[in-house]
C-alpha cells in the first residue's frame, strides 16, 4: 500500500483530523545536521505529533511530504539546534532556501504556499515565533483583573496591527486561523487567570481567590466554531471554558480534579456538534487518570452511548483498558524482572 495512503487511513481511524498533505522541498547551505525535521500536532486527544525527517544529499537538497490535520496548522521545523515554523494548506508545494549560518534572516520560500510561509518567517524576525505571544502573556498574570485584561488587549492589538501591515496576498482562511490562534491563546490565559494569579501573587500560600478574579474568565465570549477544532488553542478553550467561567476553581488542583456537571449542561446547550463531541471526549479522557474505576466506567459508557462511532474512541478505549488494569482496587500487574545476577 502506498505509504501516504496508509498514513491517511491510520489518521482517519484514530480520531485524528486530516485535511491533506503538503510537499516541502529545498536546499540548505552551511548545514548544521544531515537532516531536517517537520512536525505538527495530529489533533488527537493525546496531542501526538506527525513527524517527517528528510535527509540532505551532498548538495544540501531535501524533499518530504507531511500529512496535515487541517489547513494552516503550525508546522515546526528543526535543523540541528535551530528551529523555525511555517503554515501551509493542503496541496501546497513549497521550496525552502536556507543558509544555516544565518538561519532566520536567510530563510525564504517559493512555490505554492510561499505567501503564508514567508509571512511566518518575517514574523519570526520581527516579533518572534507564534508561540511567543503566549509566553508574553504569562508575566501579565501578576496584574489585577482590569489591568491584566487591558494589558492582554494591548498585546494582541500589536499583533493585529502587524497582521494588517503585512497581509498582502495572505489567504482569508489563513488570516482567520492566525487571528483565532492568537485570540484563543489569550482567552485560555483568561480562563486560568484566577488560580494562576493567586499562586503568583500569594506564592501558593492557600489564600482564597478574590471574587474579582473571576471577572476575567467571565469575559471570555461563549462563541464557538467547529472549523477551528484543529487548533490546539481553540481546543484548550473548549475544554476549560465552562469550569473556568463557573467561578468555582479555588486551586490549581481544581483544574484537574473537579468535575463540573453544570459544564456538561452548558456544553450540550452551547457547543456546536463537533466541538461538543470533543468536549465530552476530552472531559472523559483527562479525568480518567484521577477517577475511580467505577466512575471511569460510568463516564465511558455514557460517552459511548452518546457517540458510538466517535473518532476519539480508539484513544479512549486504550485509556479505559489501562484504567481497568491498573486502577485502585484492581489486581496488581503481572510482570517479571531479572536480578543483577540474571535470575528472574
Amino acid at each position: 500500500m502506498n505509504r501516504i495512503i496508509f498514513v491517511i487511513l491510520v489518521l482517519m481511524t484514530s480520531g485524528v483530523l486530516h485535511a491533506g498533505t503538503v510537499t516541502i522541498k529545498g536546499r540548505i547551505t552551511n548545514r548544521l545536521a544531515n537532516e531536517i525535521t517537520f512536525s505538527t500536532y495530529d489533533g488527537s486527544l493525546e496531542y501526538n505529533t506527525i513527524d517527517r525527517s528528510a535527509k540532505l544529499d551532498k548538495d544540501g537538497n531535501f524533499s518530504t511530504t507531511l500529512p496535515l490535520p487541517a489547513d494552516y496548522v503550525r508546522i515546526n521545523v528543526q535543523h540541528g539546534d535551530q528551529g523555525t515554523e511555517l503554515f501551509l494548506s493542503s496541496g501546497d508545494d513549497v521550496y525552502m532556501t536556507l543558509d544555516a549560518a544565518d538561519f532566520d534572516k536567510s530563510l525564504h520560500y517559493s512555490g505554492k504556499g510561499a505567501t503564508t510561509a514567508n509571512f511566518a518567517a518575517k514574523h519570526i524576525l520581527d516579533r518572534g515565533m507564534s508561540m511567543q505571544f503566549g509566553a508574553d502573556l504569562m508575566p501579565l498574570m501578576t496584574k489585577e483583573p482590569k489591568e491584566f485584561m487591558a494589558a492582554c488587549k494591548d498585546l494582541i492589538q500589536k499583533e493585529m496591527d502587524y497582521l494588517k501591515d503585512n497581509n498582502e496576498g495572505l489567504p482569508h482562511l489563513f488570516i482567520k486561523t492566525w487571528i483565532a490562534m492568537l485570540t484563543h491563546t489569550m482567552y485560555y490565559d483568561w480562563l486560568i487567570y484566577p488560580p494562576y494569579h493567586n499562586m503568583v501573587v500569594n506564592k501558593g500560600n492557600g489564600k482564597k481567590i478574590p471574587a474579582l478574579s473571576y471577572e476575567v474568565p467571565a469575559a471570555v465570549p461563549m462563541v464557538f466554531d467547529d472549523s477551528l477544532l484543529s487548533l490546539s488553542e481553540y481546543r484548550n478553550v473548549v475544554g476549560s471554558i465552562f469550569s473556568g467561567r463557573a467561578g468555582r476553581l479555588d486551586s490549581l488542583q481544581a483544574l484537574k480534579y473537579r468535575a463540573d456537571d453544570s459544564g456538561s449542561i452548558l456544553a450540550k446547550q452551547l457547543l456546536p456538534e463537533k466541538s461538543r463531541e470533543y468536549y465530552f471526549a476530552y472531559k472523559l479522557y483527562s479525568s480518567m487518570k484521577y477517577a475511580t474505576v467505577k466512575k471511569a466506567n460510568s463516564d465511558y459508557y455514557a460517552f459511548k452511548k452518546m457517540y458510538p462511532k466517535s473518532g476519539y474512541m480508539p484513544v479512549i478505549n486504550k485509556a479505559i483498558t489501562l484504567k481497568r488494569k491498573l486502577g485502585a482496587g484492581q489486581p496488581a500487574a503481572d510482570f517479571t524482572f531479572n536480578t543483577a545476577d540474571g535470575k528472574k
